[in-house]
């Protein structure tokens, strides 16, 4: 099921709980029978459940989708599809009405900012990215992530390609801060002894991407501790383009919906020097626009 737009993982919004279920399973890389030796169940329940013909009760939905390690805002969407109540807010933060964003708000409120601006949820999916990203980057979101695994729409593996890597200079420290954010999160509190499907496609996808840097994830995961919730904070960019003056980045991390689950990343260049060298790399790729991509895409399981 392709995905316009680098949208995050959640599948078409008129999809039947079944159907999305099955789209999470395949993401992730399981079948039937691996899916139902982690929760308990046998191949022919879980294909029944994909099918429609059987319909699990709430207790056994929320454990397939804690299995197939759901972000919130897809576990919330197949839950309520389903029929079932689901809490409409990760945090208890009250009613609030359109102060939050949507998905559809979010990727038009990317493209209003001059400089690379960027989204993604709790479990390090990109949800959806601006041109000046996009062009910085040289990556077509839509066909990078488009109909593909999960795992390659993580932040892990995005700072893995070589493409991105040989370009932070301070690539090691980003690391650490990502690692710092993510530790905190449930899902990804065994990604060294027992990952789950999500986070185990992840450093698999890490490791063919950047084999080397693969010791030194584990080396961070192991050493820096989870970084407290905050609405807002701070993280720094040095990027350094060949053929051009370094770049200094200032990242601003807020929340774009908690409901979602999803925080904005803005790449702020913080001194003259860096937003003349920026525009500089910006004007150089003025031809250059996501194009899709073509390439073979690999087959989920049955």
């Amino acid at each position: 099921m392709a995905r316009s737009g680098g949208e995050l993982a959640g599948g078409d919004q008129g999809a039947t709980w079944n159907e999305m279920l099955r789209e999470e399973r395949r993401r992730v890389g399981l079948t039937q029978a691996q899916l139902g030796e982690r929760v308990g169940l046998d191949a022919d329940t879980v294909r029944k459940y994909e099918h429609g013909d059987r319909r699990p009760r709430q207790l056994a939905l929320e454990r397939l989708l804690g299995a197939l390690q759901v972000d919130w805002a897809t576990a919330h969407r197949i839950m309520t599809a389903r029929g079932f109540h689901h809490r409409e807010v990760r945090f208890d933060t009250g009613p609030r009405g359109g102060y939050y964003f949507t998905l559809a708000e979010v990727r038009e409120f990317v493209e209003r900012v001059p400089w690379p601006m960027f989204t993604g949820n709790e479990l390090g999916e990109i949800a959806a990215a601006n041109r000046a990203a996009q062009a910085l980057w040289q990556i077509d979101l839509a066909a990078e992530l488009g109909g593909r695994t999960r795992a390659a729409a993580n932040m892990f593996v995005a700072m893995a390609e070589p493409r991105i890597a040989s370009r932070l200079a301070n690539w090691e420290e980003l690391l650490a801060h990502f690692v710092a954010l993510y530790k905190k999160v449930p899902a990804a509190q065994g990604m060294l002894d027992d990952p789950g499907p999500l986070f185990e496609a992840v450093v698999t996808a890490f490791a063919e991407a950047n084999p080397p840097g693969l010791l030194r994830l584990y080396e961070l995961w192991r050493t820096v501790p989870a970084r407290e919730d905050k609405v807002r904070w701070m993280y720094p960019v040095v990027w350094r383009e060949p053929g051009f003056p370094e770049i200094r980045f200032r990242g601003m991390v807020s929340q774009a919906s908690e409901p979602l689950g999803i925080g904005f990343n803005e790449w702020i260049p913080e001194d003259a020097a860096s937003h003349a060298a920026f525009e500089a790399v910006l004007a150089s790729r003025a031809g250059w626009r996501p194009q899709g991509d073509r390439r073979r895409r690999p087959r989920a399981p049955r």
